[in-house]
């Protein structure tokens, strides 16, 4: 989800629709990263971009995932999970989706993310786990509009 300037409406002159409060479930932490957040965290890592500014890459994320294709659109999470290998990523990652659920009007975000898919799998201690659920515990309450949050970890 990202917010959008745009404004729904409710049929016959209803609520905005942007207006009201949402809840969000099964969200994929790696399925909705900003742009921007990829650029820069790939550079810190060397890792290559098939776009290398955010307008672009933007639009090749959208273009993946509207190409009907599995094989395409599974292109996208080889990059998104790329940059969520180190701990100050996936921090990042976490904090910034909360802030983006708020932005959206979400009150309650269920979010989900996979250990196994991140090198710090192997790591022999649940610090990954815990890190990530600490930044998007401490995101949820400061935003402006806190969400309440659960994640599901699986491995």
């Amino acid at each position: 989800m990202n917010a959008a300037n745009d404004e729904y409406l409710m049929p016959r002159g209803g609520a905005s629709i942007t207006a009201l409060p949402k809840v969000s479930l099964h969200d994929h932490l790696d399925g909705g990263l900003r742009p921007q957040t990829i650029i820069e965290l790939a550079a810190e890592i060397g890792h290559d971009l098939p776009e290398t500014d955010a307008a672009s890459l933007g639009s090749w994320f959208a273009e993946k995932s509207d190409s009907g294709s599995l094989v395409e659109y599974l292109k996208t999470f080889d990059i998104t999970t790329a940059v969520m290998q180190t701990h100050a990523g996936l921090v990042r990652v976490a904090r910034e989706f909360v802030e983006d659920l708020a932005a959206d009007g979400v009150i309650y975000g269920e979010v989900r993310w996979r250990l196994s898919s991140t090198s710090l799998a192997g790591s022999v201690s649940t610090r990954p786990s815990k890190r990530c659920n600490k930044a998007l515990r401490k995101a949820s309450t400061s935003s402006e509009a806190p969400v309440t949050r659960s994640a599901l970890v699986s491995s």
